[in-house]
């Protein structure tokens, strides 16, 4: 099983339960969309953050995604809405050097995998290489889909050999210790950078996408655990 795919769906049936794997078919009109739905305006991380560039970028794309896909003036703008996206997030990480300072997330998952990239089972991870995936925000337009999500995940090779965290890794005894649920600051560095999401466009018509989530697979550099209801300053 290639890890990053595992990552992708452990993430989104624990967290988004609404989401379906991104290459599977979703045909369909957007007869059935609601855009006057009050609730799409309460754009609102479920996470606490204060990083004012974490906000930042949170706030581009999920207006980006509202005004380009959930309620779009015209349909030309969905058309080039992938584009689009994935230009923002080039020139936003290019503008912060790639490099991810004192940001705040959920732990989503801690998964023990072997330095082939394979997901060992069981609960001991003792000596075994971790990948930590780390929710940092996540926009609702609507209660149970058009959502706009952001993923932090220790990097993976595309050869299939891990680049994750070894037991001589800083932050390894941390990432150890910690629990789905749990808050933390961290700093990282990003390697890669996906836009994955839920549709199924005829051509390049993308009225029919649902959800968008941001990954970026990074390098973690730095890492600290937040008191339960402790809002990182």
């Amino acid at each position: 099983m290639e890890i990053t795919k595992f990552i992708f769906r452990k993430n989104i049936l624990l967290i988004l339960s609404i989401f379906f794997v991104s290459f599977l078919n979703s045909c369909g009109s957007d007869s059935g969309k609601d855009t006057t739905t009050n609730d799409k305006n309460e754009r609102k991380p479920n996470t606490e953050i204060t990083n004012s560039k974490q906000q930042e970028f949170l706030k581009k794309k999920s207006d980006l995604f509202f005004s380009n896909v959930i309620k779009p003036a015209n349909s030309a703008l969905t058309t080039m809405f992938k584009e689009k996206t994935e230009n923002l997030t080039k020139e936003f990480l290019k503008e912060i050097n790639n490099t991810l300072s004192d940001w705040t997330g959920t732990v989503e998952s801690v998964i023990a995998c072997d330095e082939k990239g394979t997901v060992i089972g069981g609960d001991d991870k003792t000596k075994k290489i971790l990948i930590l995936v780390v929710d940092c925000g996540i926009i609702k337009f609507e209660e149970n889909e058009d959502n706009y999500s952001l993923y932090c995940e220790q990097a993976q090779s595309k050869k299939g050999k891990t680049k994750g965290l070894y037991p001589n890794n800083p932050v390894y005894e941390k990432v150890l210790n910690l629990k789905e649920g749990q808050k933390i600051k961290f700093s990282a560095k990003v390697l890669i950078s996906k836009e994955q999401g839920n549709y199924d466009p005829v051509g390049k018509d993308y009225r029919n996408y649902d959800e968008q989530v941001t990954i970026f697979q990074v390098e973690f550099t730095k890492l600290e655990l937040l008191p339960t209801n402790e809002i990182a300053e």
